[in-house]
């Protein structure tokens, strides 16, 4: 199927067919993908890693059983982001535990609550899992229209890694903006893609 080049166009063909997979599917791949990424120098050297839930009913990887992992982990500390609808901005906040630090949030997801001995400057952080719609094999990206990592990600010194179904990743290079902030490694099912800028 020939895909639309058109930014709004291309996103809304592959959310259309992201959503149309089976949440069997949508497991069976996120389970591999996560194998790939535990095995990764970068995850294992990461310590702060700031992570963000899966909406399973918009089509994205249900992220939970990895976010419970990086919690069990010692040499670790997860965070994860709560939106600022009125700056267009995340605020980043440690997490302990998936029960008692989060709860339903901006766009129905689940989303730290709100405790200022928990929030951290994004200096904290050395290791972003980023979410997306759609990605090109140089990194490039599209969110979901609402802005939110654009000026995150601008800020960030340490590494991006994004979680991807192949079909979501292009041959050709995305129509993006000067500023967009392209991740550093996109895992699919079956491969690694390790980004280079062109």
């Amino acid at each position: 199927m020939e895909l639309p080049r058109e930014p709004q166009l291309l996103r809304k063909a592959i959310l259309q067919k992201r959503n149309q997979t089976s949440l069997l599917d949508r497991n069976l791949a996120f389970s591999t993908i996560k194998f790939y990424l535990l095995d990764l120098p970068e995850f294992q050297n990461a310590s702060s890693i700031l992570g963000y839930y899966g909406k399973s009913s918009s089509g994205e990887f249900d992220t939970s059983s990895l976010l419970a992992e990086i919690i069990s982990m010692k040499n670790k500390r997860l965070f994860l982001p709560r939106c600022d609808s009125e700056k267009i901005a995340l605020d980043l906040y440690f997490i302990q535990n998936l029960t008692d630090d989060i709860e339903k949030g901006a766009y129905g997801i689940m989303e730290p609550k709100i405790r200022i001995e928990h929030r951290v400057p994004l200096t904290n952080i050395d290791l972003i899992f980023v979410p997306g719609s759609v990605f090109d094999r140089s990194g490039r990206r599209y969110g979901y229209g609402a802005g939110y990592y654009d000026s995150l990600l601008q800020k960030f010194q340490g590494i991006k890694i994004a979680f991807a179904f192949e079909f979501t990743v292009m041959d050709f290079p995305l129509a993006v903006h000067s500023k967009d902030v392209p991740v550093d490694i996109i895992i699919t099912p079956s491969e690694i893609i390790r980004a280079i800028p062109s």
